[in-house]
């Protein structure tokens, strides 16, 4: 059994394709992430040899995103394998939601204000998509909201509404206090499987806005527990936040979390997977 969170498995080499759909039939020609493409570069020749080895009759994948099956069972090298979608799991009983006027003083925010959240290992990695929400956010009331901001930058560009650049978090406590805090969280990356912010905001009851990309449109039920922005559209992003912070019920949020990720309901899907393919 392989659980797969990215794409690497069934390509020439690199973890999220993007646009090139060469996975389907035979890497090579690498045009993204090769100096020199040709036919027979290396991620021809990787491909090559993961055609080979990962041709076992005992082999079943899990993808954790139904976006990821669909494309392993597109690929030239998994096409003829089991593979079953099985989204990861979050602990509901230590990431849920708390009142969020307490969470915000604890936190030094003003308890009055909107306060939106963006993570992120590097906040400037292009594929996260920061450029997307600096310009969405120029639509908002600055004297009613406010950005929360986590992950490693040397510093940010200028913004319209004032930013609380937290840095790193490596205290769960600390994450979950943000989590609990923010009314919306946002997530304008460009690649993405199933994101463990997403799920965690959620649990913490926490309305999320993403673009329409990856497992996103999975966790996200547009208009319900957040917003679904059309790829890339900082308008529709705009949109998104407005719409989330006016309507989506924090119960919503939790909701999708425990009826979906919970550990107890992935466990059971495992089980039920293993049992069946023997």
């Amino acid at each position: 059994y392989w659980t797969l969170h990215d794409m690497w498995a069934f390509t020439g080499g690199c973890h999220h394709s993007g646009d090139c759909l060469n996975f389907q039939v035979a890497c090579g020609n690498c045009q993204e992430f090769l100096k020199n493409p040709a036919k027979n570069d290396l991620s021809h020749q990787v491909w090559k040899e993961k055609v080979q080895a990962f041709q076992q009759p005992n082999l079943h994948i899990i993808t954790c995103s139904d976006w990821l099956k669909e494309r392993a069972a597109s690929s030239s090298i998994l096409k003829n394998q089991t593979i079953e979608s099985i989204p990861n799991a979050i602990n509901i009983e230590l990431f849920k939601p708390a009142k969020k006027e307490d969470a915000k003083k604890s936190l030094g925010l003003d308890p009055e204000k909107k306060h939106i959240l963006f993570v992120a290992m590097r906040v400037n990695a292009p594929k996260k998509g920061f450029i997307y929400l600096e310009q969405a956010l120029k639509a908002l009331d600055k004297s009613t909201h406010e950005l929360i901001v986590v992950g490693n930058a040397q510093e940010l560009p200028e913004l319209h509404l004032n930013a609380h650049h937290l840095g790193h978090i490596s205290s769960t406590e600390k994450m979950i206090q943000i989590y609990q805090a923010a009314d919306v969280y946002v997530t304008p990356s460009l690649e993405e499987n199933l994101p463990n912010t997403i799920m965690e905001a959620l649990a913490c009851g926490t309305p999320c806005v993403g673009f329409n990309i990856g497992g996103i449109p999975e966790m996200i039920e547009h208009q319900v527990n957040g917003y679904v922005a059309q790829y890339q559209s900082s308008e529709d992003l705009t949109a998104g936040l407005m719409w989330t912070l006016a309507n989506a019920p924090d119960s919503a949020a939790r909701n999708k979390a425990a009826t979906s990720y919970s550990e107890e309901i992935i466990a059971a899907k495992h089980v039920n997977y293993y049992a069946h393919v023997g």
